[in-house]
């Protein structure tokens, strides 16, 4: 009887470990997701980006999608490339806007992908306001092209918030 029960626990354990998934780590390409989360929006007066310093609790870590799990090694450099063709300018003289980057994650809930973009953004050392994008959308087969597209919506979502409500205070 003990040798079954030996036998049977062997087969449940190695039937187990066939069954589990690999999940592969992807680094984020800060130039092909930059590419994605363009905007057409356009600041209309004098601003100037500052500094983009990463806050995000959870580190390089991403969420991720299907069997992935995403990373960003310098995120605020994508933010700051996503933000460059926005129109901030180069002027000293120009209202400095600080971005600290709260959230840049991907989730997954059954069927539906939810990136999620956070900024908190501060203008001439005004008190600070929260910018969040996030954008649920369908998750087809949960490939890394569509993580990218995702990424790309969430950021675009973000930084077209952020000319909205900087475009507010252009006289």
């Amino acid at each position: 009887m003990r040798r079954i029960v030996i036998a049977f626990a062997a087969c449940a354990t190695l039937l187990s470990s066939a069954c589990t998934p690999k999940i592969v780590k992807v680094d984020m390409d800060p130039g092909r997701l930059a590419a994605i989360g363009a905007t057409d929006a356009r600041l209309r007066c004098g601003y100037r980006l500052g500094d983009v310093v990463d806050m995000r609790p959870a580190g390089d870590r991403a969420g991720g999608l299907g069997f992935r799990m995403f990373a960003f090694e310098d995120a605020p450099a994508v933010v700051r490339s996503s933000l460059h063709n926005v129109g901030f300018s180069d002027a000293p003289d120009a209202r400095a806007v600080e971005v600290r980057l709260m959230r840049l994650y991907m989730n997954q809930v059954n069927v539906t992908k939810i990136p999620v973009v956070v900024y908190e953004v501060q203008v001439d050392g005004l008190a600070p306001q929260l910018i969040r994008s996030q954008l649920p959308n369908m998750n087809w087969n949960g490939s890394e092209d569509e993580a990218y597209r995702g990424y790309g919506r969430a950021l675009e979502g973000a930084n077209r918030q952020l000319v909205e409500k900087l475009n507010l205070a252009c006289n």
